[in-house]
């Protein structure tokens, strides 16, 4: 409004006013009687004045001689003194813009007029700029606010579902609203104080409902059983009637742990081959060599046991169950089963009917009635009468991207696979549910794992040491 105001005021003065210039003085100026005839009183006066200047000027300079210079002199000031009396009570209507532009000559310039009105202009748009982007900031933080509150309002619902879902036992519901919730909380910013708050209450709450998810039990301490040291590389664990087997291919050589006092006993591995992987047998562990040679073991010494491969081009894997052992083969996406005795293995066969591209990256196998079979790819595979079947893990935070090691009976109603990725030992039930994830801040990667039924442990080889923690019951 101010703005208003000074460019109305300077608008007035943009029409300068026109003064014209003094005139001599006339013997009309001595006629004081008709005061409505009179110039006006501005001019009036300026003409007096310049009469009086000039007058005075004349006698100061001599141009006046005679006795009747100060007659004239005195006739003059009573003049003046009248005039000045009547117009006396008009004075005021001069004090005015207009009266003083009338009064002083040159006041008011057309430029000055229009700098004055250009700075009111300025003013006034400044006013109404500044307003605007005030008024435009208040509702840009009122809608940013409404969608953070929208956001996080959602983020709460799903985080309200997720927990009903678990009530219920539903934790793929359970697992999916939890996504979701997780996913609108990484939208929410902390800008100010109170979001920041309520932002980390609800992911504190987010966090409880993962962990129920995840079914994460943590063992401090897991208990080493023997440490063979970084310089010996080990890989593969089977453990049978009190001992655990533990394979070192780069020696070529089996380390037999009496578990009972973490005794070791060493045996060597075969003159011709080198052995490469390990498997369930019927009273001890089977191994095969780079050459697709068999062993077992009896008493104290490595036997090889009498087979003849004309089939299988790779062993990747093996397991016994009962009379039969089966084995992988990555190159022809294969399984081949063998009739087994003490001393031979005989009657090669194929177990799947087709090739399965999927057991191109088959890791491990292990059997009870069915047949599992892990993936580099985090995959578990499971066949009947050599078809797969449709069955799958529940979904694990982390995801699990490659299955190292894989184990399970017919006597046990779990199936344990090692993650070294994750350094973690999951336990699923066979329904494929997840029952408990083992993690500890001691794990190094555990790359294999074995259980023991009887004590209810469950063995893992974790780098270079063999360790063993308790296995979570059903």
């Amino acid at each position: 409004y101010l703005g208003l105001v000074v460019a109305g005021v300077a608008m007035t003065q943009a029409k300068p006013v026109a003064v014209a210039a003094p005139a001599a003085p006339s013997a009309a100026d001595d006629d004081t009687s008709d005061l409505e005839d009179e110039p006006p009183l501005a001019v009036q006066s300026v003409q007096e004045f310049y009469e009086t200047e000039q007058e005075t000027d004349q006698v100061l300079n001599n141009e006046h001689a005679g006795p009747s210079f100060f007659q004239q002199l005195r006739a003059k000031a009573e003049h003046l003194s009248k005039a000045s009396a009547k117009r006396l009570p008009s004075l005021a209507s001069t004090i005015s813009f207009a009266g003083l532009r009338s009064v002083q000559p040159g006041y008011s310039t057309p430029k000055a007029s229009y700098r004055s009105a250009g700075i009111g202009a300025l003013f006034v748009l400044f006013l109404i700029g500044g307003g605007g982007f005030w008024i435009h900031s208040v509702r840009t933080k009122q809608a940013e606010q409404k969608l953070w509150t929208a956001i996080y309002e959602q983020a709460v619902d799903g985080k309200n579902k997720a927990e009903a879902a678990l009530v219920y036992g539903d934790e793929d519901r359970a697992r999916g609203q939890y996504t979701y919730a997780l996913n609108q909380l990484k939208q929410l910013d902390q800008e100010t104080p109170d979001r920041a708050q309520a932002r980390s209450s609800l992911e504190q709450e987010l966090t409880e409902i993962r962990n129920r998810l995840r079914r994460e039990s943590v063992v401090a301490k897991p208990t080493i059983i023997k440490d063979f040291g970084e310089t010996l590389e080990s890989r593969g664990v089977a453990v049978s009637s009190g001992k655990a087997y533990v394979l070192h291919p780069a020696a070529n050589s089996i380390s037999v742990v009496q578990l009972s006092d973490s005794s070791v006993t060493t045996i060597a591995g075969p003159e011709d081959t080198r052995l490469v992987a390990i498997g369930a047998g019927r009273t001890t562990p089977i191994f095969v060599g780079e050459n697709k040679g068999f062993f077992t073991i009896q008493g104290d010494k490595l036997t090889a046991l009498a087979a003849t491969v004309s089939k299988a081009t790779s062993i990747g894997a093996l397991t016994t169950y009962g009379q039969r052992v089966y084995t992988v083969d990555p190159s022809q996406g294969m399984i081949w089963r063998w009739n087994a005795s003490a001393t031979a293995l005989n009657g090669e066969t194929a177990y799947v009917k087709t090739p399965n591209p999927d057991l191109g990256q088959a890791t491990t196998i292990a059997i009870d009635s069915s047949v599992y079979v892990g993936t580099s790819a985090g995959k578990v595979i499971k066949l009947l009468s050599g078809k797969t079947e449709n069955w799958n893990l529940a979904t694990v935070d982390p995801e699990l991207r490659s299955v190292t090691s894989l184990w399970t009976d017919a006597e046990t109603p779990l199936l344990v696979i090692a993650d070294a990725e994750n350094k973690r030992l999951l336990v699923f039930k066979k329904d494929g549910s997840l029952l408990q994830q083992i993690s500890s801040p001691d794990f190094k990667g555990p790359t294999h794992a074995w259980v023991d039924p009887a004590s209810n442990t469950l063995y893992a080889l974790d780098g270079s040491r063999l360790l063993s923690v308790p296995l979570p019951r059903e």
